[in-house]
């Protein structure tokens, strides 16, 4: 390569068009075609040493991004201020306004999709000399895991053994379900993630309208909080008759008075009278709901 003369005699390398190596060789030719060769050196030539290294600071690896968020970080370049490309994912590198020897990035976090993405830097410092990329896998959640109990409804009563099943969703994958019945105090694993079953013995339960806390974690260990109602009945309801009374006598009309308590509903009483001296035959007398 010839160098160009100029009016004091000197030129430069170590650009990218005359890039340092260790085996460069310059040849010094005076006016009268005197020549002088060099090609051995004192110093030994560092390419890697000279290359722009950035530095990813923000987001963290395999960092779980709910909300925007920024890309920051550093390069460090003995030359001084760098340009800076960057891209996220496979897309294209989009440069960074200006030099610099930092950057940040903003990022709307409707700009992005769910699962796992990656972010790429790269940096040009003052001399043309590109150094290497330089990449961050981050996670991004764009919404917690849905789910819900299918199965029993609130408008049947369970009792004994039951299973208590439903759904789960998230784009991220399920990771487990979880079921409370004693008010989100303790949790307890379900069978199955998108599909999910729960069995239960009732008889341990207060009877009535209980609670269930249905707890979903995704692959990410994001987890979103559901409920349900469940009502339990594994109680007779108790009655309490009081008039008439044991042993009485009665003439015209008998009148029966008394009351009658469950704790989830009484749906039908009846009363049956039947004669001491003939066991075989008994009367029944439904009473009307809106009395009981």
């Amino acid at each position: 390569v010839e160098l160009p003369m100029k009016q004091y005699l000197s030129t430069f390398v170590g650009n990218t068009e005359k890039p340092l190596s260790q085996e460069m060789q310059f040849t010094f030719t005076d006016k009268a075609g005197n020549k002088l060769e060099l090609k051995d050196w004192e110093f030994i030539v560092d390419q890697e040493s000279d290359l722009p290294v950035p530095e990813i600071h923000v987001p963290s690896d395999n960092e779980i991004i709910q909300n925007d968020f920024v890309i920051s970080g550093v390069v460090i370049d003995d030359d001084g201020e760098s340009k800076i490309y960057y891209k996220i994912d496979d897309g294209d590198y989009i440069e960074v306004e200006g030099f610099g020897t930092s950057f940040s990035i903003p990022v709307p976090l409707k700009s992005m999709t769910d699962n796992e993405h990656t972010i790429t830097v790269y940096a040009v410092d003052i001399n043309g000399v590109k150094g290497e990329e330089v990449t961050r896998t981050f996670r991004i959640s764009l919404e917690e895991p849905k789910g819900a109990v299918l199965e029993p409804t609130i408008d049947n009563s369970v009792k004994e053994v039951v299973t208590i099943s439903g759904v789960a969703s998230d784009k991220n994958g399920i990771m487990k379900v979880e079921i409370s019945l004693d008010n989100g105090n303790s949790y307890n694993d379900a069978v199955g993630t998108t599909d999910w079953a729960y069995s239960v013995d009732t008889r341990a339960i207060p009877g009535g309208t209980q609670v269930v806390f249905l707890k979903i974690t995704d692959n990410y260990g994001i987890t979103g909080l559901y409920s349900s109602l469940i009502n339990i009945d594994n109680e007779s309801p108790d009655v309490y008759l009081e008039l008439p009374l044991d042993d009485s006598d009665s003439n015209g009309t008998l009148f029966f008075s008394g009351y009658s308590f469950d704790n989830v509903e009484v749906t039908d009483m009846y009363v049956c009278i039947r004669n001491l001296e003939n066991t075989s035959e008994t009367i029944r007398y439904d009473l009307e709901k809106d009395k009981i």
